[in-house]
């Protein structure tokens, strides 16, 4: 039995008419927390599929006589019940898609007056202000047309070694203030520690930002991207296509933070997502439904 995520594929066998063709639709489950990707396939020789989950439009790829979707669960999802509707030709497939609590922790951060300045800026700060407005636009610009086909052939790994100082997800206050919620892994070793690609994917930023310092994001087809920030230093620029396993850069406390350590992210462009979750799986060859 295949497994994705922690979950059992779960099938839905819909007949249309013979004019519409057979549609089977595969989820990875009817119920997802906060912070999960939902993954779907339409095996369908009829109509390309179009759809949408909580409004939002889906993105489907060819694959094998089928059409496969990703669509993450952005952690400010609020718990409930959402309409995930399939649309082949005339003909609508509706599902309700359980939204779960992602029950994350939190995590406190003290910080000098300086770091804080990074994140909380006065309106007498203008060069930080304008600096972060800049920053914010190439980080769009990374994520912004993404590679449609999928990239990566094998399972994801961990980009380094070390050992997790914050979650994914943990609402994150600093200096005793709510901030926000924490985006991804952080893991902490010596600076130096070797960061690698997690999977085979194109760069599409380099640079050195002014929160997040020396940053890495990675394209790996299919609207999955990874990024890695906080490096000492960045090995690849942008447009290099890369490996899996391959040495990016090395792990550092440039930018918002306390001590060496790696902000690991892996995202779709509607979401953050819990990286936990792709680590050795290769979620689009899982895809495939065994006769």
């Amino acid at each position: 039995m295949v497994k994705f995520l922690g979950v059992i594929f779960l099938l839905v066998v819909l007949t249309f008419p013979a004019l519409a063709g057979e549609g089977i639709l595969y989820l990875n489950s009817g119920e997802l927390k906060q912070g999960e990707l939902l993954v779907l396939k339409v095996e369908t020789t009829e109509h390309a599929p179009t759809g949408t989950f909580r409004g939002v439009n889906l993105h489907f790829i060819p694959w094998e006589m089928g059409w496969v979707a990703f669509f993450g669960i952005s952690y400010w999802t609020q718990p409930g019940d959402y309409q995930l509707k399939i649309h082949l030709g005339e003909k609508e497939i509706t599902r309700t898609i359980v939204v779960l609590d992602g029950d994350f922790s939190e995590s406190h951060l003290t910080v000098s007056e300086e770091q804080e300045k990074l994140i909380r800026p006065s309106e007498e700060d203008k060069e930080i202000i304008e600096r972060r407005g800049r920053d914010q636009k190439a980080v769009q610009n990374a994520y912004s047309n993404p590679i449609t086909m999928p990239l990566w052939e094998e399972d994801f790994i961990l980009p380094t070694t070390g050992w997790r100082t914050t979650g994914f997800g943990h609402t994150r206050y600093v200096n005793n203030e709510l901030n926000n919620r924490h985006s991804g892994i952080d893991i902490a070793n010596e600076a130096g520690t070797p960061i690698k690609s997690v999977n085979q994917g194109k760069v599409k930023l380099a640079e050195d930002l002014l929160v997040t310092g020396k940053t890495i994001i990675i394209d790996h087809g299919g609207r999955i991207f990874s990024s890695y920030s906080h490096l000492s230093k960045i090995e690849v620029v942008v447009g290099d296509m890369v490996e899996r396993g391959q040495k990016i850069g090395e792990m550092g406390s440039t930018g918002f933070s306390t001590g060496p350590h790696l902000h690991w992210v892996i995202r779709t462009p509607e979401a953050f997502l819990d990286p936990d979750q792709f680590v050795g799986n290769d979620i689009f060859s899982l895809l495939d439904i065994p006769e």
